[in-house]
């Protein structure tokens, strides 16, 4: 819990060594001392979090959604690590048609591991061939802690949203691949 800084707060000049009440004037050897403390500190805060960002999760529901006036055909790719987990096309009705062919759930079928999941998306045309640069996003650990920290009732996954395009009205149209905070994301909604 953070203190509040009130005018009665005084601070403890037992974490300030480089100050000396008698000249105020710092010393070299309690400057290199401060300077080396604070750099093991730096150094050690590093080191905790590198595990954590590599660490991973458990990748559920993804929501694929084209919000583009035009139709778009998509290649979705799910990895875990090196195993290919999900990897299907998906054709897309333009956004907003009665069909409702415009949006896409897809179940998480693959096992509920914790890995490092990386979702990848492409254009391809009619004819099987590839249209558009690769779009990829890598899920974390700090991605399920952004999303879930203050959650007391645990979901034990986090979700995914493709968006592709943004209203307009050509075909390829960018695609945003990021984790989502959905109702249920470990099944169906």
């Amino acid at each position: 819990m953070k203190q509040q800084r009130t005018h009665e707060t005084v601070p403890d000049h037992r974490f300030y060594p480089y100050t000396r009440e008698e000249d105020n004037t710092m010393n070299r050897r309690t400057l290199l001392t401060s300077l080396s403390v604070a750099g093991a500190t730096s150094l050690a805060g590093c080191a905790a979090l590198q595990p954590q960002s590599t660490q991973g999760t458990v990748l559920g529901r993804i929501e694929v959604i084209n919000f583009s006036q035009s139709p778009n055909r998509i290649r979705l790719l799910v990895q875990r690590g090196d195993e290919t987990v999900f990897d299907q096309q998906l054709e897309l009705t333009a956004a907003g048609s009665k069909d409702d062919g415009w949006w896409e759930l897809i179940p998480p079928a693959w096992n509920k591991a914790q890995g490092l999941y990386q979702i990848t998306a492409t254009h391809y045309n009619s004819a099987n061939k590839r249209e558009s640069a690769k779009w990829t996003y890598k899920f974390s650990n700090t991605d399920y802690q952004t999303y879930y920290q203050d959650e007391s009732d645990d979901p034990g996954c986090i979700g995914a949203i493709v968006k592709i395009g943004s209203h307009g009205t050509t075909r390829n149209e960018p695609i945003s691949i990021s984790p989502a905070r959905l109702t249920n994301p470990c099944g169906s909604p």
